[in-house]
């Protein structure tokens, strides 16, 4: 047999190959058939792999990236921007991050800022602004909750804790009514009554002109009115003795309601100033004054 590649004479089933070192002779065709095989499985591998680069730049990736959701749960046939109401996504079962209450209503887009849906953060702040510029730190829950901004439970328990508790009137006053007057609005701010009722006291009937600024002294969170102060009876007793629940006002006594210092007794106590005067004949040092009565009588006393 004479190869065609060569012209070398073989035996019968004996083929040769040509190679950089000679021409070598095969043991027989299915050597050969083996060598083709191999060479095609190459050739397709490669061609295959051709193919899978190309289709992979013209395939089209979903706009949100990486999700298993069918396109029809939350789109139509009709547009893209037609979504479908009630949406089939269950946000719950895919994120992990309910929708309750306040955040239900809320339009993709509202958290949502990029396409990508795995682009976004779970924290308050990511969506909302923080109007306490970090004072208070970064654990919204404690004062507010899905159900609305403020969960006044909540803030009192906070409060409390702040070594401010918020009690009578102070309960139902709004965050910004006391925390917006104070350069430092939360953490820090000051606690004194004057900083919030600096118009009270300016409008206060009697006029409080030199009354101490330790308002809690006589008021309560309750009311302004209806003033008490227990700590009279140190300088005269009017919540014990015989002069208790014998007066209705301040002005029973104090006459003069620019000057809290300045009191009368003869104002109640209808006294004629000759029969004290001859009554007291005895008396050293007597005057027919509210201040000399207060000396010899200090605990209201005959």
């Amino acid at each position: 047999m004479e190869c065609g590649g060569c012209g070398r004479r073989v035996e019968k089933r004996r083929l040769c190959r040509r190679t950089p070192y000679g021409d070598t002779p095969f043991a027989n065709a299915s050597q050969l058939s083996v060598k083709a095989f191999l060479c095609g499985v190459v050739t397709m591998t490669a061609i295959l792999a051709v193919a899978f680069r190309l289709s992979s730049q013209t395939r089209v990736e979903n706009p949100h990236g990486p999700i298993a959701v069918e396109c029809s749960n939350c789109h139509t046939a009709e547009a893209w921007t037609t979504l479908r109401r009630p949406l089939l996504f269950d946000h719950t079962q895919h994120t992990g991050f309910p929708l309750r209450f306040g955040h239900k209503g809320v339009n993709c887009s509202g958290c949502h800022r990029d396409l990508r849906f795995s682009h976004v953060g779970s924290a308050c702040a990511d969506c909302h602004e923080d109007p306490h510029r970090a004072e208070l730190g970064f654990d919204c829950e404690r004062c507010h909750d899905t159900t609305g901004w403020q969960n006044r439970a909540r803030i009192l328990d906070v409060h409390a804790a702040a070594l401010f508790p918020l009690t009578g009137a102070h309960v139902s006053v709004e965050c910004a009514a006391c925390h917006l007057r104070s350069p430092e609005r939360f953490f820090g701010a000051q606690r004194e009554c004057i900083v919030c009722h600096a118009q009270d006291l300016a409008r206060a009937t009697p006029s409080h002109a030199g009354f101490p600024r330790e308002c809690e002294t006589c008021h309560s969170t309750a009311r302004f009115e209806g003033a008490f102060f227990p700590n009279h009876d140190h300088l005269f007793p009017i919540f014990s003795g015989p002069h208790r629940n014998a007066w209705d006002s301040c002005a029973d006594c104090h006459t003069n309601q620019n000057n809290f210092r300045v009191f009368s007794c003869v104002t109640c106590h209808e006294h004629r100033r000759d029969e004290m005067d001859d009554e007291h004949d005895d008396v050293r040092n007597y005057r027919y004054e509210s201040t000399a009565c207060l000396s010899c009588h200090p605990d209201g006393r005959e």
